[in-house]
């Protein structure tokens, strides 16, 4: 008898998430399409509209055109009846933004700070930027990218040894009164270009963070990858050399070739690690010689293993330095002679410095819209 209604619970919330999806992706919908769409009754349809009503996430907007009948109701999402924040906790700043339930940015807060040494001001820092973001508006929950696999709610005491035993998930919900998800950046970056930037409808793809840290969000038949314990899409940490040590202990990461405090390597001592955005010619000569041909033998590994149909790069170097993509698909070329996916096929995300925050806020987007009932728990 349990099973059983837990079975129809099961289902009757599969069937909401399936209708809020439809309704979502729809410019407006009504009732009869969607049990023509669904196979199911009028009067399940009608349950499960009402109850999505209810939960203040759709509304009934005009009449639709008449088929012959009395014209029907249009059902479309209200995408301001609540609003989802998120974190971008980088090793060397913090982006928070909020957004609405069409990914519509409507605040964007930025602080420089050494994250990865300093756990307590970095979650004070999170934890004053989400209350000054707060609107009259219910908040459906904070999202949390981080440079680091996430297993249980922890980050890697080998990356950022300074966060060892602090449960960050736990941390900011004690501090927030608030849901909170924590995901890696990278994988959270592909979310994000999965619902909103250039991969809509791309089942394979991979999306590269070029930051102070490298990592890659591997998404395979729609779904990002994090493997047995979370940990698949360390890029940064596969070894391209026996040279270069890396903050993780090893010799000869990618991350210590190509991450932004490897830059310095390769200049003069009077070139500071930020002249390169402002084109210098001896940084842009390393972006477009040493950067491109090292992160061009780690793609090539990828390319062979997984044979995605897009790569897209995210970060300052590839948005802000146009020559170095450039570079990167030459050397591509020359390594990947075999492979069906087109140099053409690697690009620039298109959701510009916010992506990854952006993808810590759809991350609360992806299981609110698979389980509906969490907008029942918005804080107001």
């Amino acid at each position: 008898m349990t099973d059983s209604i837990y079975d129809t619970r099961q289902l009757r919330q599969q069937n909401l998430s399936r209708v809020l999806k439809a309704i979502w992706t729809s410019e407006g919908t009504s009732r009869a399409d969607l049990s023509r769409h669904f196979g199911l009754s009028r009067s399940s349809i009608s349950s499960l509209t009402e109850q999505l009503t209810t939960l203040g996430v759709i509304e009934e907007t005009h009449l639709a055109a008449s088929s012959g009948g009395r014209p029907p109701r249009v059902l479309q999402l209200d995408p301001d009846c609540c609003r989802v924040i998120g974190v971008d906790m980088g090793a060397s700043h913090i982006a928070v933004l909020s957004m609405n339930l069409r990914g519509e940015i409507e605040q964007v807060l930025e602080s420089d700070l050494a994250c990865g040494e300093q756990p307590e001001e970095a979650l004070s820092t999170i934890q004053t930027m989400v209350e000054t973001l707060r609107t009259s508006k219910p908040l459906l929950g904070v999202g949390v990218a981080v440079p680091s696999p996430v297993v249980d709610g922890e980050l890697s005491a080998r990356i950022l040894p300074a966060w060892k035993g602090i449960h960050l998930q736990a941390e900011l919900e004690s501090r927030l009164s608030l849901r909170v998800f924590v995901g890696n950046d990278a994988n959270l970056g592909a979310l994000a270009e999965q619902w909103w930037g250039t991969c809509k409808g791309v089942q394979d793809f991979v999306f590269i963070k070029m930051a102070t840290g490298v990592g890659a969000g591997l998404v395979q038949h729609g779904k990002v990858l994090l493997g047995d314990a979370g940990y698949a899409g360390e890029l940064g940490h596969v070894p391209i050399s026996n040279e270069g040590l890396c903050r993780c202990g090893m010799y000869g990461c990618l991350e210590a070739h190509i991450g932004l405090n490897a830059l310095q390597q390769y200049l003069p001592p009077q070139i500071s690690t930020s002249d390169w955005l402002n084109n210098d010619p001896q940084s842009t000569k390393v972006v477009t010689g040493s950067i491109a041909d090292a992160l061009s033998v780690a793609l090539s590994i990828l390319v062979n293993l997984l044979n995605p149909h897009k790569i897209v790069l995210w970060g300052p170097i590839p948005q802000r330095a146009p020559q170095f993509v450039d570079a990167l698909r030459q050397a591509m070329s020359t390594k990947n002679l075999w492979s069906p996916m087109r140099i053409d096929a690697l690009q620039v995300s298109s959701l510009g410095e916010q992506g990854v925050a952006k993808g810590a806020a759809t991350l609360l987007l992806e299981e609110a819209f698979s389980n509906p009932l969490l907008f029942a728990e918005m804080e107001g």
